[in-house]
């Protein structure tokens, strides 16, 4: 629901009209304010949050979006915070805000006696009749005191509790919902270095969360039964078990992503070093096979040295590339783990080629030489079949890890929006009405 509040701005010593537009729809509960808002303004949220529920009044769940028109001016200072307080309650349904033209009233003088006598007359007929409506009010009152009263009030008694069950049962709600808006939050985010940590966080307060919703599904369930007759109540009742159940299971999908997000973070890790490794690896054969061309025994050995290092290197990255492959076994690793295997291959014929030189065996080092180098076409050729981005098939994998989880999550943030807003409609009635 939509209102709109006019309030007022300065630049320097001039003012200027400020159009304060307010949107409360369904949805999760969000605060954003646009319209080049300063700190100051963008801080109204918990202000103003403050300033409602210690008013009396319930402060709506779902997303709230301010508008402060005009968008190209800067909105500075703290004197919005009222406009914005009275325009969420306006579109929540709380106050009814009606802006009527004031009467123009001319000066006492231009009246004359005729004038100011019918004024009288007219204000006594007013009071008269508004005297007469009290009394016959009083009188229906009395009437109905005295052959329904106490069933009204226990009907009155027995619904003011029911409404107080729901309101109850949506406090926890909205307590628990501080964790499902951090977990949206976190995944509009891209990975970081802090990603693990952050979402091993967001895990850890998953079940505090789900306490508090299991606390709010027993006053759900109470006023369900205690509920009889109205279809309304009742109803309202059932929306609050059900935008309950919907969270909890919210909830439990959102782990389940946490740790898809985990484990890709950690592929991602181990991806970045087998990358890493393959680019030191080159450069160190690349050393060797440069050494080894004047052969003699410090060269030899100074090419053996940066092979045996390049080999250790590379069974680091295939050590790491099975640890990815094993986060995520959706993913094609192959050509990764075939390049890694063909280049421990050529580096296994350069250490044999180097130690045939060593004891003079031409032969035997002409042959391993010959077949470093065709190991070597073979690496390179795999190489260039690598994709452009080196972790895509880690990125393909996870999408196909995240697809189902993700339409699962947009169809339970719809199915609570629904259940919300129903429940503050009814909320809202019934505050106006008591």
């Amino acid at each position: 629901m939509l209102s709109r509040i006019k309030s007022y701005g300065l630049i320097g010593l001039n003012g200027y009209a400020v159009s304060v537009e307010i949107d409360v729809s369904g949805g999760m509960p969000a605060y954003e304010t646009v319209g080049l808002p300063d700190a100051a303004v963008r801080e109204s949220k918990e202000r103003v949050r403050a300033a409602i529920k210690n008013s009396g009044f319930t402060y709506p769940i779902g997303r709230i979006t301010v508008n402060l028109a005009p968008a190209d001016t800067r909105k500075e200072g703290s004197f919005y915070d009222l406009p914005i307080a009275i325009g969420i309650l306006a579109a929540s349904g709380d106050i009814d805000r009606q802006t009527e033209e004031a009467p123009f009233l001319p000066n006492a003088s231009g009246f004359s006696a005729e004038a100011y006598a019918e004024i009288s007359r007219r204000q006594k007929q007013r009071s008269r009749s508004r005297l007469i409506s009290i009394l016959l009010v009083v009188l229906v009152i009395a009437v109905l005191a005295t052959f329904a009263g106490m069933w009204l009030y226990q009907e009155y008694e027995k619904n003011r509790t029911n409404r107080e069950l729901i309101e109850q049962a949506c406090d926890y709600i909205e307590e628990s919902d501080q964790t499902l808006v951090a977990i949206d939050e976190f995944f509009a985010q891209p990975f970081a270095d802090d990603t693990i940590s952050r979402a091993e966080q967001l895990q850890s307060q998953i079940p505090h969360a789900l306490e508090l919703l299991e606390n709010a599904k027993k006053y759900a369930v109470r006023a369900d039964e205690a509920i009889e007759g109205s279809t309304t109540d009742k109803e309202a009742a059932q929306s609050a078990y059900n935008t309950i159940v919907s969270r909890e299971t919210m909830l439990d999908v959102a782990s389940k992503k946490l740790a898809v997000d985990i484990d890709a973070k950690k592929a991602m890790d181990d991806l970045a070093l087998v990358e890493k490794s393959i680019d030191d690896a080159q450069y160190l054969l690349a050393q060797a096979a440069t050494t080894v061309q004047q052969t003699s025994p410090e060269t030899v050995a100074q090419s053996t040295e940066w092979l045996t290092e390049a080999q250790t290197t590379l069974r680091n990255a295939q050590t790491a590339l099975n640890e990815a492959a094993e986060l995520f076994p959706q993913g094609d690793f192959s050509l990764y783990g075939d390049y890694l295997a063909k280049r421990l291959e050529e580096i296994n014929f350069g250490l044999l080629s180097n130690e045939a030189i060593l004891i003079q065996d031409r032969k035997t080092a002409e042959k391993n030489n010959d077949l470093y180098n065709k190991a070597d076409s073979a690496s390179v050729e795999l190489a260039q079949k690598f994709p452009e981005t080196f972790a895509q098939p880690l990125v393909d994998a996870y999408a196909q890890a995240s697809a189902d989880l993700d339409n699962q999550l947009t169809q339970l943030r719809n199915d609570v929006g629904r259940y919300d807003s129903f429940l503050r409609e009814y909320l809202g009635n019934e505050t106006q009405e008591s």
